[in-house]
């Protein structure tokens, strides 16, 4: 169990991101298949893709603000059902397609042992790694 764990998310917009939450036109043995114009229209499901964002080129996305701390837990935690709010500032227009998310957990009281998901290009400095 961890001793502390923290959830951030970053505000983008990425066409390459957001179209994989949607219908494209496919080729199949040269015949191209649309969806229908009420699928295309069709805002969609919100959904996850749970995928290493280190993969996911910089340049594939536009930050519309700081990165943002979500949710901070620290041992020992309270069973009671709990809510948290956080708000996201834009620092520049966009459209708001894409939350990139991902934790950090500490395994040790002294934070030593630090198991991250933060995405490589997050840190200017790669010897700045947990």
């Amino acid at each position: 169990v961890p001793h502390r764990a923290t959830v951030y998310a970053q505000l983008v917009e990425s066409d390459m991101l957001w179209k994989w939450s949607q219908l494209q036109p496919i080729e199949v043995d040269g015949n191209k298949l649309q969806p229908p114009p009420a699928v295309v229209k069709c805002a969609g499901a919100p959904s996850v893709c749970d995928i290493q964002l280190s993969q996911v080129p910089p340049e594939s996305f536009t930050p519309l603000g700081p990165i943002c701390t979500m949710f901070r837990y620290n041992k020992p935690v309270n069973s009671a059902a709990q809510s948290y709010t956080a708000q996201f500032k834009a620092q520049t227009s966009g459209k708001a397609q894409v939350v990139l998310s991902w934790w950090d957990i500490d395994m040790d009281p002294d934070g030593n042992i630090v198991c991250t998901m933060a995405p490589s290009w997050n840190y200017s400095d790669p010897r700045t790694y947990p």
